[in-house]
């Protein structure tokens, strides 16, 4: 089985969804890094896996453009921005992976961050299948031939030589 260490960026105004996310466990097999900042990182945003970004108080467009370029091509970028905001952001879905609306209770973000884990843990595990090769064809049985008909040819030729 394998083990998947995430990187979480939050970024932005500290939220009660920052705090929320952070007291939830990881999945099995899974451990969680979370970095925070206030102001937006191109080394915090290019190193996460997730980007969980509070809108409130900033200009969404434009940092949803800065995050979409500076973040890992596999990353995936959460807003959580204010219903005055979405409007502004139609334009900008091109590289946002999910919207969360504020304000959200405890229990729909438990919900959304609980449900974004399982989708994540699906992924890895699907890659994880995708690239496993079972041991019959990484070792064929013609291979195996092969090693010992030149093992036994350089032998005979060794006590021919002897």
């Amino acid at each position: 089985m394998y083990h998947c260490h995430v990187y979480v960026y939050l970024l932005g105004r500290r939220h009660r969804v920052f705090e929320v996310v952070k007291d939830i466990a990881p999945l099995e097999h899974f451990t969680h890094e979370y970095m925070e900042s206030s102001e937006s990182e191109k080394a915090l945003a290019s190193k996460a896996d997730v980007i969980i970004a509070n809108l409130q108080g900033v200009d969404a467009k434009e940092t949803v453009r800065e995050l979409v370029l500076c973040k890992a091509k596999e990353a995936e970028l959460i807003l959580l921005a204010e219903k005055e905001q979405v409007s502004v952001l139609e334009s900008e879905l091109e590289g946002i992976d999910d919207l969360w609306v504020s304000p959200m209770s405890d229990e729909e973000i438990r919900f959304r961050y609980l449900k974004w884990q399982r989708d994540c843990k699906m992924r890895k595990d699907y890659w994880q299948v995708s690239t496993w090769k079972p041991r019959s064809t990484m070792f064929p049985i013609s291979s195996g031939l092969r090693i010992k008909t030149a093992f036994m040819r350089k032998l005979t030729i060794a006590f021919a030589r002897w």
